[in-house]
């Protein structure tokens, strides 16, 4: 479904019926856009109030829904945070939890990423609750040395003040389509730009030419003096079984490649950049809730495809890894890790705009 909505969206999808879908997509589209537009101006004026935190907030959000490589930015900013001696924690909205999961997708995934077992110094606290304000006091009354709050896709989460607005755009996908839901992927008009700190474009390698220029200008039009910053998610291991070997190692390989995430094309080029022989791939909707028939299914269509492995993102292993069909031995199931990578000198340059804001805020804080 998602796929097939981006289908219409992007003009890709023809017909009468994807034409008067778009049609009714793009009335939706004037409302939305205006309650958006009216209640960022309701927060400006003071309409609508933000609440303070007692600790530092740094944002880390989108302008798109889905597919930006936020979860890796999130844990780049941690660990970077704890390395300055810092103590962390992250903020949630536990978006689509399953029913029977105790943590999100994207929570366990950090929760497994920055708290590895073994692991030295006090764990990173990664709260989910859509009440962001009540998460930051529920935090801070069991976690008093807690320094600084993550912000996890805050963006258009106007109620907490944060002290750095870092939005990512995606390369590949920039705007979304250049219109606000539902007629585009947009959460808001563009014009929201003018309340970041700084943008962070991912995926920069995987750009077309002349892209991250375009990019660049349109960011100006709305923010003139931000920086503005470019990375990659670099696909760097595969892990088999427990065992991580380095990406190289599928080249030539015939596998059979999934998965739920907002920007799946994204992750197939990276594959095949690689070197893997895609023989098959399937797309689920992004967080989608694995069940032990789809496994059964996706084993089944990688044997009928004379795939050797089926191999998908680390984000929708968390969720496969509660299944008992995912411990298969006919075709085995592999994930591919990602580590954040920045353009030139961009990672110290932005580490050290967001570190001023911190001491910025302490140095300001009431006492």
């Amino acid at each position: 479904m998602d796929q097939t909505v981006r289908r219409v969206m992007s003009g890709e999808a023809r017909g009468v019926g994807a034409t008067l879908l778009r049609g009714a997509m793009r009335l939706l589209e004037s409302i939305y856009a205006a309650v958006m537009s009216s209640r960022n101006a309701s927060y400006r004026r003071g309409v609508l109030r933000m609440h303070r935190c007692a600790r530092p907030v740094v944002s880390v959000g989108n302008i798109t829904t889905g597919g930006t490589g936020k979860t890796p930015v999130v844990r780049w900013l941690a660990e970077h945070l704890r390395q300055r001696g810092l103590q962390p924690a992250i903020l949630m909205r536990g978006y689509r939890r399953e029913p029977d999961a105790a943590t999100s997708d994207e929570q366990q995934l950090l929760l497994d990423q920055l708290n590895p077992p073994g692991a030295t110094g006090a764990p990173i606290v990664v709260h989910a609750d859509p009440d962001r304000v009540g998460g930051a006091e529920h935090v801070l009354r069991d976690n008093a040395d807690v320094d600084v709050f993550i912000l996890d896709d805050g963006f258009q989460h106007r109620r907490l003040h944060r002290d750095f607005d870092l939005v990512l755009i995606d390369a590949t996908n920039p705007f979304g389509f250049d219109h606000v839901l539902p007629r585009g992927l947009l959460r808001e008009p563009l014009h929201g730009l003018s309340r970041a700190s700084a943008v962070l474009i991912t995926r920069a390698d995987q750009a077309l030419p002349g892209t991250l220029e375009e990019i660049g200008r349109t960011v100006r039009r709305y923010a003139t003096s931000i920086p503005i910053y470019q990375s990659t998610h670099a696909q760097t291991s595969v892990v088999t079984d427990g065992t991580s070997t380095p990406i190289d190692s599928l080249r030539g390989k015939r596998i059979f490649a999934f998965c739920g995430v907002g920007n799946p094309e994204a992750f197939l080029a990276q594959l095949r950049a690689a070197g893997a022989e895609l023989v098959a791939t399937r797309s689920f909707g992004d967080h989608h809730a694995y069940e032990e028939r789809d496994v059964e299914d996706l084993v089944s269509q990688a044997m009928r495809s004379g795939a050797g492995a089926l191999v998908t993102t680390e984000k929708d292993w968390v969720k496969l890894a509660r299944l008992k069909a995912s411990r298969t031995d006919s075709v085995p199931i592999w994930r591919v890790r990602l580590e954040l990578r920045f353009v030139a000198d961009d990672e110290q340059k932005l580490f050290d705009d967001i570190t001023r804001a911190i001491e910025r805020s302490i140095a300001t804080a009431p006492s």
